[in-house]
């Protein structure tokens, strides 16, 4: 099945836009309607499979209408909130953009941090014998612990350089990350980046605003 939603939702309206995320939160979980309907009475609504394919489909004349107490069962079901459920596919894509980037920024922390155990863990090792070195190394599984961390910091070195290359070459990319990224890290159209960053502070919602000055706080150059 393609995303038909992402194209389509964007100007649906409200229970339109929740009958298409039910659909796809369903189909990404692998169930089908009577899944969802077991699901639902373990959260305490009964609805038949019948009443969630009416629900789902809202290409019709009369799409059926969604009740709060179901809209409430469903996403709690899903393990999402009711407001997320009924985001129109553009800001659904804009807020997990910018939850990707948030995560991303904070696995270079972490990344940072392990750096620094490592240097505490390798300071043990000096100025003992070889043996006593080898032995204290299995012990606290450095060289393991080393091995994760270069993988942790390649993989996330190479999403970041993946959208810096998509950014630079004028390629949709993640728009929220790029700009919690330091000018340093883009070898070109730095002003562009800043000019960027500095429209999205000026011209955006408040919410926007707030978003990207506190994705950037935790950032330096």
């Amino acid at each position: 099945m393609g995303n038909d939603w992402v194209g389509s939702a964007e100007d649906a309206g409200p229970e339109d836009r929740f009958g298409k995320r039910v659909r796809q939160e369903r189909e990404a979980r692998g169930w089908t309607q009577a899944d969802l309907a077991r699901e639902l009475q373990r959260v305490g609504l009964n609805l038949h499979p019948s009443a969630i394919a009416k629900i789902e489909l809202r290409n019709v004349a009369r799409p059926r209408a969604i009740r709060l107490d179901e809209a409430e069962a469903i996403a709690k079901a899903f393990g999402l909130s009711v407001d997320s459920m009924y985001q129109s596919a553009g800001n659904r894509i804009r807020t997990l953009g910018n939850q990707t980037g948030a995560y991303i920024n904070e696995m270079e922390l972490l990344i940072a941090k392990g750096r620094q155990l490592s240097s505490e863990l390798n300071a043990l090792t000096v100025g003992i014998d070889d043996d006593e070195r080898r032995n204290l190394r299995d012990q606290l599984s450095i060289d393991a612990f080393e091995g994760m961390l270069a993988t942790v910091a390649d993989s996330v070195e190479s999403v970041i350089q993946d959208v810096v290359a998509r950014a630079e070459s004028g390629l949709p990319s993640n728009d929220g990350f790029v700009m919690t990224l330091p000018p340093s890290r883009f070898s070109r159209y730095r002003n562009q980046v800043e000019a960027a960053r500095t429209n999205i502070l000026e011209s955006g919602d408040e919410e926007t605003r707030k978003n990207h000055q506190s994705e950037g706080s935790g950032h330096g150059a």
